[in-house]
């Protein structure tokens, strides 16, 4: 087995793998491959969330109020939403609607230096911060009690405006319209 180091990530690779086989080191030491953690993301997917060691981009979130910081891998977030496919493949051609803001896609990911190491960094300016979190996990474990546990009457509409900017598929809506059948 073949270690690899990206942007200071501890992943190992094996010879010849693709994608679907990366290997990710967990913060238990365990290494998992990606269809691994895919699989069985309610149980291992949360053991990356905001982990710097294994991560592939700091996530730079900007919104009226506040910023913060998020480290995030691509490989649980590309599929799921059209802007982060946009953003993390780097796609050159915005006719695909990624985002209202076309110019978003082109300018990131950024090269950075975080605590004296060169990172990989994308800044989002985002409608909400504190829900947009709470869906950043969600789109890791897909935990929808979780998740609508931290819905209320008040946010609902942050809620949503952070699943259109990230353009997410019917799977965010259902859980949404779960919620909104309960008020």
């Amino acid at each position: 087995m073949l270690a690899q180091s990206v942007n200071s990530n501890r992943l190992a690779k094996s010879e010849g793998a693709h994608l679907g086989q990366r290997r990710v080191k967990l913060i238990t030491g365990e290494f998992h491959t990606t269809h691994e953690i895919l699989s069985h993301r309610h149980t291992l997917a949360p053991l990356l969330f905001n982990d710097q060691e294994s991560s592939d981009f700091l996530l730079r979130l900007f919104d009226a109020k506040e910023t913060r910081e998020i480290w995030v891998h691509d490989f649980l977030l590309v599929n799921q939403s059209q802007l982060f496919a946009c953003v993390f493949r780097k796609c050159e051609k915005q006719s695909n609607n990624c985002t209202n803001n076309n110019s978003i896609c082109s300018k990131i990911p950024i090269s950075m230096s975080f605590e004296g190491k060169e990172v990989r960094c994308v800044e989002l300016n985002v409608p909400c911060i504190t829900t947009f979190v709470n869906l950043l996990k969600w789109l890791y474990d897909h935990n929808d009690k979780a998740w609508m546990d931290t819905f209320t009457r008040e946010n609902f509409q942050n809620v949503l405006e952070n699943i259109a900017y990230l353009r997410l598929g019917m799977e965010a809506y259902d859980v949404c319209a779960e919620f909104y059948e309960t008020f």
